[in-house]
């Protein structure tokens, strides 16, 4: 059926196919025919069906920015699905020219479908991936080569301003982000049988804001039926950052308005006007809401939305609501190793500051983010911080500063960890993940703390589940560990670890 479709599709599926002896594939779904290809190979020699890009929404561009997404209309004629996935626009950090690279693009709602069968009947378990980046960047799209006996399938949403912003009212009601991961849950639900998936056996996972994601997709009245289990990979709701005030991303929308020369008030005449401004401008000027140490960590997050709200995502407190879907969730045994809190020892080496009073400052900002500490009881408990990892001695040379990566990682993450596994209602498990590949780790890709222990950095156990040859080497001994996540997702109910 190559030549059904447009003709630059069809140039890309030839090409593709010649290079990689595969043969274009077909399937018939509620929304029109999706052709896909046969390229892809498991570890073990078998074959992947591979749907790429698939639209699960109206491009959220013009008069839908900032507004609901809305599910995609039927097409007329076979839809090219081999081509790369984009990404939702977000900025890179300065290139060495000092220039921001802008990535992606507005028109992002997609996914991608991966099955090792496309038999009739077929009913494979589904898992569903959401990437992280601090709800304000993509990192990576999943791979399928090692879940084997599931289809995969890993989606877009939008990032930043686009997918968090809110005016607190109807206007721009917020969460825009998490009701994108709704839309396209509801797409699974309807479509994935065409795929071999099985509407009824979806386990949502992601790493990060996306392990945050999953657990509010575990509590949100608007994804019930939707999923049924889930993985939070070092990230929950109960993170500090994972969340934010309603009232601050109302403030925190109107002053991103005003910088981009837009009223901030009334609601509808904001919107107008952000609705025209350039995609670039819109991503540019995130960039202004952080200071010198990187802070705060995500500058437009979900929120608990109004009772009254169209529509909501979430109108209660996490801790309030009650679920009974099976939960997965743990930590990293270095996730502190994935922000670059070194920032903060070149902040004091290039101006050249005092230690210790920086280490004061910094702890200062670092609690008025997420943690529910009074501007007032800050110092007693930068003090008890202080005591408690370093003994109260003296930070006069950066060897004092080793266990403010502990610090990091207990606060961002083993804090929500513990709080959200406490509340949680559901069977709940929890894992411990310290395998450390011999020849690569997140941390050199996207920073690391002081110290010089290394061990499992933030995002690592991605490893053991996707291929990520674009940045490391394949370890195979890391591959034996990919099948428990996949296992406990068959069930929800099994003994596991995954790693030691």
């Amino acid at each position: 059926m190559l030549f059904s479709f447009s003709t630059t599709g069809g140039i890309v599926l030839s090409f593709l196919c010649s290079v990689s002896y595969c043969n274009p594939v077909e399937v018939t779904t509620s929304k029109g025919i999706i052709v896909g290809s046969d390229h892809l190979r498991s570890r073990h020699g078998k074959v992947i069906y591979s749907f790429t890009g698939i639209p699960y929404a109206k491009p959220p561009v013009g008069k839908l920015r900032f507004k609901g997404a809305e599910p995609v209309e039927p097409w007329q004629g076979p839809l090219n699905a081999t081509g790369k996935c984009p990404s939702c626009a977000w900025v890179k950090r300065p290139s060495a020219l000092g220039q921001l690279q802008i990535v992606g693009q507005e028109d992002c709602l997609r996914l991608n479908v991966y099955s090792p069968s496309l038999a009739p009947g077929t009913r494979l378990p589904v898992m569903l991936y959401i990437h992280g980046g601090s709800y304000r960047f993509f990192f990576t799209m999943a791979g399928p080569e090692f879940l084997e006996n599931v289809v995969l399938v890993d989606i877009t949403y939008r990032l930043g301003v686009l997918g968090f912003a809110t005016t607190g009212d109807g206007v721009i009601p917020g969460n825009l982000g998490l009701k994108d991961q709704v839309l396209a849950l509801q797409w699974v639900r309807d479509n994935i049988a065409y795929f071999g998936g099985d509407p009824d056996s979806v386990t949502v996972f992601g790493n990060s804001a996306g392990g945050a994601s999953t657990h509010l997709l575990l509590l949100s009245p608007r994804a019930k039926g939707l999923l049924h289990r889930g993985i939070s990979m070092s990230g929950t709701a109960a993170c500090p950052w994972a969340m934010i005030p309603r009232q601050l991303a109302i403030d925190r929308t109107k002053a991103f308005s005003v910088l981009c020369g837009c009223p901030p008030e009334p609601s509808k005449e904001l919107l107008e006007c952000l609705q025209e401004v350039p995609i670039r401008s819109i991503v540019e000027m995130l960039q202004k809401f952080r200071d010198e140490y990187y802070l705060p960590l995500t500058e437009f997050a979900p929120i608990i939305e109004e009772e009254s709200a169209n529509n909501a995502f979430l109108t209660r407190d996490p801790d309030e609501i009650e679920s009974e879907i099976p939960w997965m969730t743990g930590i990293n045994s270095a996730d502190h190793l994935s922000y670059p809190y070194k920032e903060f020892l070149l902040h004091v080496r290039r101006n050249g500051l005092n230690m210790g009073e920086q280490l004061d400052i910094f702890l200062s900002k670092w609690l008025s983010y997420g943690f529910n500490v009074s501007k007032k009881a800050i110092p007693s408990v930068i003090n008890k911080i202080k005591a408690f990892y370093f003994g109260n001695e003296s930070i006069a040379d950066e060897q004092k500063l080793l266990k403010l990566d502990e610090v990091i990682a207990d606060g961002w993450f083993l804090k929500g960890l513990t709080h959200a596994v406490s509340k949680y209602r559901g069977n709940t498990y929890l894992y411990y993940y310290d395998y450390q590949q011999s020849n690569a780790t997140f941390f050199s890709i996207i920073g690391r703390g002081f110290s010089e222990e290394r061990g499992a950095s933030h995002m690592d156990e991605l490893l053991s589940l996707f291929p990520m040859t674009t940045f490391f080497q394949e370890d195979l001994r890391l591959r034996r560990m990919c099948r428990s996540p996949k296992k406990w997702s068959l069930c929800g109910h099994i003994s596991l670890s995954m790693g030691t």
